[in-house]
């Protein structure tokens, strides 16, 4: 799953999105293209609960390579 924040502010983030990662079987990995700092630091926490691989990227071409790299080791 790619998920691109910053789309509304910086400080948030819809707790039905992380409960839908974490609890949806057929996502096996989380990418989130977050542009500013506020944004990795508001979700580090969130990152724990999921319990999937994840990762925080700057740009979505990363978070997409990262996808398909992560996905292929599966």
């Amino acid at each position: 799953m790619l998920f691109r924040s910053d789309w509304v502010n910086s400080y948030s983030v819809n707790p039905d999105v992380i409960e839908a990662i974490r609890d949806n079987p057929r996502i096996a990995c989380c990418a989130v293209v977050a542009y500013r700092e506020a944004t990795v630091t508001s979700l580090a926490d969130a990152k724990d609960v999921v319990n999937k691989p994840s990762i925080f990227c700057n740009n979505l071409n990363d978070a997409q390579q990262w996808v398909r790299d992560t996905l292929s080791r599966l």
